[in-house]
C-alpha cells in the first residue's frame, strides 16, 4: 500500500511533458532562412548590384534637355563619345569632339548606327538630315545677338531631332548591356546639372 502512494507522488512530480506542435519546432535561425527563401532570396547569397546601363529614355532626354534651355544635349554628345573612348578603345578626344560637335556630331550617329546593326538592328534613320537640320537651328540661334522668339522657341525643342539617334543608340545598349538595370529617375549629378543651369540663369537675368 505504501509502495502504491509512494508510485502516486512520483507521478505528481513528474513535469508535464511537451509535445512539439507540428510547424512550432524549427529555430530561430530556420525561421529567417525560411523567410528570406519566401521574399526570393537563397540561403546565404549577397544581393547582387547590377551596373547602370547607358540606355536612356526619351522621356528622360527631353526633361534633361528642354529644363536645361537645349544645353543638355551637349553634355549627351559628350558622354557617348567617353563611351566609346573607354569601352570601345577609340583613340579619340570626347572634349574635343564636344566642343566642335558641328564638324563630329554626323560621325557619333554614324558609329552608333553601324554598332546597332551589328545587334541585329535593321530599321533607317535618316541621320544625316537630322543632324544638319538641329545643327542649323543651334548654330543660327547661338551667332544670333537677339534671337526672334521663333528661333529660340526652335532651339528650345530641337532636342526632338535627336530621337531617332536616341533610340538607335538604345537599341546598341539594350543588346550590349543586356541585363544592366536601367535607370528610372534623375541621377544626383544630373540634379546638380539642372541646378547649375538654372543658377546661371537667374543670375544672368538679374544682370541684365
Amino acid at each position: 500500500m505504501a509502495d502504491h502512494n509512494n508510485n502516486i507522488g512520483d507521478d505528481e512530480q513528474k513535469p508535464t511533458e511537451h509535445r512539439p506542435v507540428p510547424g512550432q519546432d524549427k529555430s530561430h535561425d530556420e525561421e529567417q532562412e525560411i523567410a528570406g527563401q519566401t521574399n526570393g532570396e537563397e540561403p546565404g547569397q549577397e544581393e547582387v548590384i547590377l551596373p547602370e546601363s547607358d540606355y536612356q529614355s526619351v522621356k528622360h532626354f527631353l526633361i534633361l534637355s528642354i529644363f536645361s534651355f537645349g544645353i543638355y544635349p551637349f553634355f549627351w554628345f559628350y558622354k557617348h563619345w567617353r563611351y566609346l573612348k573607354d569601352e570601345k578603345n577609340m583613340d579619340i578626344s570626347p572634349g574635343f569632339r564636344t566642343l566642335f560637335i558641328i564638324f563630329s556630331g554626323y560621325s557619333l550617329f554614324r558609329t552608333f548606327q553601324k554598332l546597332a546593326r551589328e545587334k541585329g538592328y535593321q530599321g533607317f534613320r535618316p541621320l544625316r538630315l537630322i543632324f544638319l537640320i538641329y545643327t542649323s537651328i543651334i548654330l543660327a540661334c547661338t551667332i544670333s545677338i537677339n534671337p526672334p522668339p521663333a528661333l529660340a522657341f526652335l532651339a528650345l525643342f530641337s532636342c526632338f531631332l535627336l530621337i531617332p539617334a536616341l533610340n538607335v543608340m538604345n537599341f546598341y545598349y539594350q543588346k550590349e548591356q543586356e541585363g544592366y538595370r536601367i535607370k528610372q529617375r534623375l541621377g544626383l549629378d544630373e540634379k546638380i546639372f539642372l541646378g547649375i543651369v538654372w543658377t546661371f540663369m537667374l543670375v544672368l537675368s538679374f544682370i541684365s
